[in-house]
């Protein structure tokens, strides 16, 4: 019993000891519990910190490769976690800063690592500049076993001092081309100033040369203001107005004018102050102080002067004996060509009246003897008769030829649009040229010179075109049209250089042109020839509707 006794107080101390030790083991639990706890919180609190500093944080193992990256690194480079997580940070350093990470990467293995500059690529292509903060971390041997940096985002104070940098040298180049500017300014007035020296010594003899020739020239010289008055007025132009240099000075230019030339010189003069198209060179009536009458042939021109009104400088030539001797001229080339046809007229009335009328006897003749022969007589010169009366027909007809050439008959007796249908009609047999024609008027009766004259033209016109022309159609037209009669006659052959024609002698450039010319005149008329070389060649007359 006792010994069983003894055994139960064992007992007890054992399960006392036992209990002492549960209880010490619940509280050891406890503890440990709590440390788990706070351990738990304390990570939590770690991992909420590190996800949420406003800087990138990127852990990578001893060969630099990202084992972690938190969010705001993330943000920065524009990758997820995924495309991030197990790469080679060198995949994304930017190609400017490889070599550079290289001798990072080296010096962090030899625990030099130091805060430093650093680009990365974003997905998108943008630079990225971060300052680095690296830690290394290494194992008890003191061997590498990875790196921890904390990366903050310097991009736009990257780019700001760029853009300051870009500034600071834009501005040293304006500086630096300004002052250059300002030298070059700088000579080109010590030039200018020099220029001017010798300019205003120019000037004065300039204005002394001028003054000479404004005084003794010839011709009469006036200087008008913005208003029309006389400013200056030479010798020249007092002989020629008849006026004193004292009494011309401050007079209205229109004062040697009547109203109709007054007229049309404002218009003139009032075109050339506004910069528009008007006449550089025109004649108008001048009338003298003694009422006498002067063509005048005048150059205007307008002088500018800066923030001041233009003035007009006016050069006038007295025409009126060239004039008189032109229209004297022109009278009688009138007159000549008037007197032609007329004698052209009586040759072609003898042909055609008395030579046309003796070879039409003798070919009836020659049928008369024919008949009258007996049998065999005619059967011995028949042949020889028939001959005869070919060639005598032949020789009617070149002859009849002739005296049309020689005097249109047909307009004389019938008229223009007549002549000039039978024109063309035997123009396009003789020649098989097309004549594409379009007379819009019914028969004319219009002066007889006018009619002839205007035949002849065209004539001469489908002439040269047979001659020069090569062409296969022509167009021919004939129309009234605000009291003129036109004619138009146009072909599609090779053309010519009207300038090169113009250069050349009359003897070489042949009387066809000139002939035309002249006949226009004489009518009142005025031709013109547009040609250039393989566009063909057209040819305008139009003459005043003078009825007879």
């Amino acid at each position: 019993m006792q010994d069983s006794k003894k055994t139960k107080d064992q007992l007890l101390e054992e399960l006392t000891e036992l209990h002492q030790r549960l209880v010490k083991l619940e509280a050891t639990e406890v503890e440990r519990q709590q440390v788990e706890e706070g351990l738990k919180q304390s990570e939590e609190r770690y991992r909420l910190l590190v996800e949420t500093m406003n800087e990138g944080l990127a852990q990578a193992n001893q060969d630099y490769v990202f084992t972690y990256v938190n969010e705001r690194f993330c943000e920065m480079l524009g990758y997820s976690r995924g495309e991030l997580i197990e790469h080679h940070l060198i995949e994304f350093i930017h190609d400017d800063y490889k070599e550079l990470m290289q001798d990072q990467m080296a010096r962090r293995r030899k625990g030099q690592a130091k805060r430093f500059e650093l680009a990365w690529t974003a997905k998108d292509g943008r630079k990225i500049y971060t300052l680095v903060s690296p830690r290394g971390y290494y194992d008890e041997e003191g061997r590498f076993q990875g790196s921890l940096g904390i990366l903050a985002d310097i991009t736009d104070l990257k780019n700001a001092e760029e853009a300051l940098q870009k500034a600071h040298d834009e501005l040293e180049r304006r500086v630096e081309e300004r002052t250059a500017q300002l030298l070059r300014a700088n000579e080109q007035l010590k030039h200018e100033i020099e220029e001017r020296k010798q300019a205003e010594e120019a000037l004065r003899e300039s204005e002394e040369r001028f003054r000479s020739i404004f005084e003794k020239s010839r011709d009469a010289i006036c200087l008008i203001d913005s208003e029309g008055r006389y400013l200056m007025v030479n010798e020249a132009m007092c002989e020629l107005t008849g006026v004193s240099r004292e009494e011309l000075v401050n007079k209205h230019y229109s004062t040697f004018m009547d109203k109709e030339t007054h007229e049309l010189m404002e218009q003139y003069w009032l075109r050339r102050q506004r910069n528009q198209p008007a006449a550089d060179r025109y004649e108008f009536k001048l009338i003298r102080a003694d009422g006498d009458i002067r063509i005048i042939d005048n150059v205007p021109t307008v002088i500018h002067f800066q923030d001041k009104p233009p003035l007009t400088l006016a050069i006038l030539r007295d025409v009126t004996e060239r004039r008189r001797m032109e229209d004297a001229l022109e009278s009688m080339r009138s007159k000549l060509l008037n007197l032609q046809e007329s004698e052209r007229s009586k040759i072609s009335r003898v042909l055609h009246d008395t030579i046309g009328q003796n070879i039409g006897i003798l070919d009836f003749n020659l049928a008369t003897i024919v008949e009258i022969l007996d049998e065999t007589s005619r059967e011995s010169i028949s042949g020889l008769i028939d001959n005869m009366r070919n060639v005598i027909r032949e020789t009617g007809d070149k002859l009849r030829n002739i005296s049309s050439g020689l005097h249109p008959r047909l307009v004389q007796e019938l008229g223009l649009v007549a002549g000039v249908h039978n024109l063309i009609d035997r123009f396009q047999g003789a020649t098989g040229i097309e004549v594409h024609s379009s007379i819009q008027i019914n028969e004319l009766h219009i002066d007889e010179s006018v009619a002839v004259n205007l035949y002849r033209i065209v004539q001469e016109a489908l002439t040269n075109i047979v001659k020069h022309s090569k062409c296969s159609s022509v167009l021919f037209e004939m129309a009234v049209d605000d009291g003129r009669l036109g004619v138009m006659v146009k072909d599609n052959g090779t053309g010519f250089s009207l300038e090169d024609v113009s250069q050349r002698d009359i003897e070489q450039r042949g009387m066809g042109l000139f002939i035309m010319e002249e006949r226009a005149k004489a009518i009142g008329g005025r031709l013109q020839i547009h040609s250039e070389p393989d566009q063909g060649t057209e040819l305008k007359v139009k003459v005043p509707l003078i009825t007879a």
